[in-house]
């Protein structure tokens, strides 16, 4: 092993530490030829102190070689709204562009679609008169969707549905109004007195006038309907929908547009479809076995030294709550929401995993102003939640992070 065994002063083996004479290597040292060889080094000037071949000013964690993970690699900020996020220069995960979820359901079973002229429902008719037979007279027409998988609570965007042109007899102006069914989770239609007439219908309307249908078979914008947001984001607030469940629609009015069942055309059924957000705001969290919420009056009580109150901004037009404020986030066992209040009254609270199920449902007592509610004793796995607030048609939420560790 020795380098030179015909000289005592020189003592050098393989192993021992030298010096290449090449100030682009590091951790140089002798070979087994007794050769003096460096490691090029890929950060000159700057180092790369954990060896994993990140540059210590890129990488987000130069002390630990599991971790390389540098400005401009993909990640996944944990909002299920965006996409195409990135690590941003300061190591955080975001840059992500908003991503609506669309999902479209095409009535599939004979009963989803219907006709009433004040008796019992006709569930086989070739065809959808809206809103008038030409022989019978006015009726009420329901179909019903199934399959959709939007989750509770979610902010919808948009919502239509496309119908397909049966006949063209576009004799007098036609004048329709859509409701959903107030229901949590709608019925197939039924051959009983009233049953699609007598069905509870959602506060929310929408007036649609269509222009003269010109060609069977046509299905374009002339058969869509307008946005039907309003109605669908009713349906998917009620306390007792999920994911599974079916939406229907009533549909009645004057004049008369002739459109396709499903037993006139398996491919030209009503389709319903519609884009929604999952409607987060903050940063993920918490769910609760023996929940024991508080409501806080203006800004004081039972908050946290360490949390002071967050003053948010007056809710814009046409909401009766501001955007709500999350300490701590991560969260463990306790977890603080604020916001304004235009109102004062009741609102309803749900904290929900991002597969939609509710963990948290309960009703608290807002006033106008200054709220904060202290959310204590939660019992939730290690994750990320929503937090939801629902004061008449407004709707704000919050993501936050539960971490148990």
């Amino acid at each position: 092993v020795d380098c030179d065994d015909n000289d005592p002063n020189a003592t050098t083996q393989p192993g021992d530490a030298c010096d290449d004479g090449n100030p682009a290597t590091i951790n140089d040292m002798v070979d087994a030829n007794c050769g003096c060889a460096g490691t090029l080094n890929s950060c000159p000037g700057i180092g790369d102190n954990d060896g994993d071949g990140i540059c210590a000013d890129v990488d987000c964690d130069d002390n630990n070689p599991n971790i390389t993970t540098q400005q401009g690699d993909a990640c996944d900020d944990g909002n299920p709204n965006t996409v195409g996020e990135t690590i941003q220069g300061d190591c955080s995960c975001g840059g992500g562009n908003s991503a609506p979820t669309q999902t479209c359901a095409m009535v599939s079973e004979s009963s989803d679609d219907a006709e009433e002229q004040g008796g019992p429902a006709d569930l086989t008719s070739s065809d959808l008169e809206l809103a008038t037979d030409p022989n019978l007279g006015s009726q009420t027409v329901g179909i019903r969707f199934t399959g959709l998988n939007i989750p509770q609570g979610a902010v919808i965007t948009s919502a239509y549905v496309q119908f397909t042109v049966d006949e063209t007899d576009n004799g007098e102006a036609c004048s329709l109004n859509i409701y959903g069914q107030a229901a949590d989770n709608a019925l197939t239609f039924a051959s009983v007195l009233n049953d699609i007439s007598g069905r509870p219908k959602t506060t929310a309307t929408v007036n649609w006038a269509p222009p003269a249908w010109l060609g069977v078979g046509d299905a374009g914008p002339a058969q869509q309907t307008p946005d039907l947001s309003a109605i669908i984001q009713e349906i998917v607030n009620r306390g007792g929908y999920t994911s599974n469940s079916a939406i229907a629609l009533i549909i009645n009015g004057t004049g008369n547009r002739t459109a396709e069942s499903i037993n006139g055309s398996l491919n030209g059924a009503p389709e319903l479809c519609v884009e929604y957000l999952y409607a987060a705001v903050a940063n993920r969290t918490a769910a609760p076995t023996t929940p024991n919420t508080t409501v806080v009056e203006g800004t004081g009580i039972e908050q946290p030294a360490a949390s002071p109150f967050v003053e948010n901004p007056l809710p814009d037009e046409g909401y009766l709550i501001s955007p709500i404020s999350v300490h701590p986030n991560p969260a463990s066992t306790k977890l603080n929401a604020s916001f304004r209040s235009k109102m004062e009254g009741a609102v309803q609270i749900q904290i929900r995993d991002l597969n939609g199920k509710i963990m948290l449902q309960e009703m608290r007592v807002v006033e106008k102003g200054d709220n904060a509610f202290l959310l204590k004793d939660l019992s939730l796995p290690s994750g990320v939640y929503i937090l939801q607030m629902f004061a008449d048609d407004t709707v704000q939420s919050a993501k936050f992070v539960i971490s148990n560790d």
